[in-house]
C-alpha cells in the first residue's frame, strides 16, 4: 500500500458506522473524500446540510451498484462501512491525491436501513442531481485497456456522422450513401463502443433522472473521461446512439444506402427517439 511519507496513514476503523438522523425534510449527506493515493485505503467523512446550501458544492456519482454481496470495507468518520465493490472504485478513481473532494453517493449518503428516510431521499434525488456541480458517470475499470480507444472514436465518429444527422433529423432512409474515412474504419474499434453500451450502467433505468438534470456531467470509465454530451445529447435516448453506431458499423463494409441499416427507426421522429423508454 503506497502512502504519504509526509503523513502518517489514518487509523483503521475499529467499529460499525452508525448513521445520524437528518434533521429536516431538505437535509441530504454529503462524502466529504479524505485525499489519497491510488492504493491507499478508502476514508471519509459525511456532514448534514440542506440541498439549498449544498448546490454546486459537490460531484455526485452515477453508477452500477454491481454485486450488492460482493463488499468492502471503508472508514468513513473513523468508523467502517461496507460498501460494493463498484462503489470502492469509483471512489478511488475519483480521489485526489492531495486535497479533499465533496462528492454524493446514495449507497453512503442515504442510510439503506432506514426505511422511511431511504423513501423520503429517493423522492428528492431528481434535485440531488440537479443541484450537484457535476454529475460523473462512473462506467466501472478499464480491465481491457479499451476506454481511451472507445471515446476517441466516438468523439472523432460523432463530428463526422452529426452534421448528416443535424440536415436529415432522425429519417435515418433520407440519409444519402456515405463512407467513413481511413481513420474511423475499425471495425473491431466501433464494436468495443458498442461493448461499452452493454456495461451495467446503460441498462439502469434511473440514469435518465440522474444524467438529463445535471448542469454538466461527464463519463468516467478507469482513468479516461469524455463529455457526456459526446456520447448522447441531452434528452438522452440510447436507441439515438444505437443508431449512430449502426450506421457506423454499417458503413465499415463500404458506402451504404443509410435507409437500409436499421428499418425499424425509419418512420420515428425526433419526439418518439427522445420518449422511448430505457431498457432496465
Amino acid at each position: 500500500m503506497t502512502t504519504n511519507p509526509t503523513k502518517p496513514p489514518l487509523p483503521l476503523a475499529s467499529y460499525e458506522y452508525d448513521y445520524k438522523p437528518l434533521p429536516e425534510n431538505r437535509s441530504i449527506r454529503v462524502l466529504q473524500l479524505l485525499p489519497g493515493e491510488p492504493d491507499d485505503e478508502i476514508h471519509c467523512r459525511v456532514h448534514h446540510a440542506t440541498l439549498d446550501d449544498a448546490e454546486d458544492t459537490y460531484e455526485a456519482i452515477s453508477y452500477a451498484w454491481g454485486d450488492a454481496a460482493n463488499r468492502t470495507a471503508i472508514t468513513c468518520d473513523g468508523k467502517a462501512m461496507q460498501i460494493t465493490v463498484s462503489l470502492a472504485d469509483a471512489l478511488r478513481a475519483l480521489r485526489d491525491q492531495h486535497r479533499s473532494k465533496r462528492l454524493w453517493a446514495d449507497a453512503i449518503c442515504i442510510n439503506q436501513q432506514d426505511v422511511a428516510e431511504k423513501s423520503h431521499q429517493v423522492s428528492q434525488m431528481g434535485e440531488v442531481y440537479e443541484n450537484a456541480r457535476e454529475v460523473v458517470v462512473w462506467l466501472g475499470n478499464d480491465t481491457d485497456g479499451v476506454a481511451r480507444r472507445c471515446f476517441d472514436l466516438i468523439n472523432k465518429t460523432k463530428l463526422y456522422l452529426l452534421p448528416l444527422f443535424e440536415i436529415h433529423g432522425p429519417y435515418v432512409e433520407q440519409i444519402p450513401a456515405i463512407a467513413l474515412p481511413d481513420a474511423l474504419s475499425g471495425r473491431s474499434d466501433l464494436c468495443k463502443i458498442r461493448d461499452m453500451l452493454s456495461l451495467p450502467w446503460f441498462k439502469r433505468v434511473w440514469v435518465i433522472q440522474e444524467v438529463a438534470v445535471a448542469k454538466e456531467c461527464v463519463m468516467a470509465w478507469g482513468s479516461h473521461r469524455i463529455e457526456m454530451a459526446q456520447v448522447a445529447e441531452p434528452d438522452y435516448s440510447k436507441d439515438t446512439m444505437d443508431v449512430f453506431l449502426e450506421v457506423a458499423i454499417k458503413m465499415l463494409e463500404g458506402p451504404i444506402d443509410a435507409s437500409h441499416v436499421l428499418p425499424f427507426v425509419s418512420n420515428k421522429d425526433e419526439n418518439d427517439l427522445a420518449n422511448d423508454d430505457f431498457p432496465s
